[in-house]
């Protein structure tokens, strides 16, 4: 997987998180993971699971958590049981429990840079019960991704042609 993928998103809704902040609507962050240098590798390893891309508070008290995923010519956002690409399974699980607590919570799909989808968590519910990790056809291969095609039918677009 390319280094740095995403990161166009992540300033992209800095930009817009400042937007809101200066306008009194709402405190929104990015969230930074405690990293450290492998000195035999040379690689940065992180030393906690990641949370959300994003959280924060919205006018009247509202806890916000969003995470950001971009991708370049795929359609499908990739769910990864073992944590180490895509959306990842403790996020979805985090997301749930939060939005259970009254929070706003969500995926933000940016796809092709052209196309912006928010994921709330209505559907990853109903996309964790029905969809992951089942097959539609007998002795067909388990669901482990979500398809664009499901997403442009049930969750609304926050972005269009870029």
């Amino acid at each position: 997987m390319p280094r740095n993928r995403g990161k166009r998103l992540e300033r992209l809704l800095d930009y817009v998180h400042q937007l809101y902040r200066n306008r009194g609507e709402a405190d929104i962050e990015k969230k930074e993971l405690a990293t450290k240098l492998d000195r035999r590798t040379g690689q940065m390893v992180y030393l906690a699971r990641s949370g959300f891309d994003f959280e924060g508070c919205l006018k009247g008290g509202r806890n916000i958590c969003v995470e950001a995923k971009e991708t370049n010519g795929q359609t499908r956002l990739y769910i990864d049981p073992t944590g180490h690409s895509g959306l990842k399974i403790h996020q979805i699980e985090g997301l749930l429990r939060r939005a259970k607590l009254g929070a706003c919570v969500g995926v933000i799909w940016l796809v092709n840079w052209d196309e912006a989808y928010f994921i709330g968590p209505k559907f990853l519910k109903w996309f964790m019960k029905n969809c992951y990790d089942k097959s539609e056809k007998p002795g067909g291969r388990p669901v482990k991704s979500i398809q664009l095609e499901l997403v442009k039918r049930y969750c609304p677009p926050v972005m269009r042609d870029g």
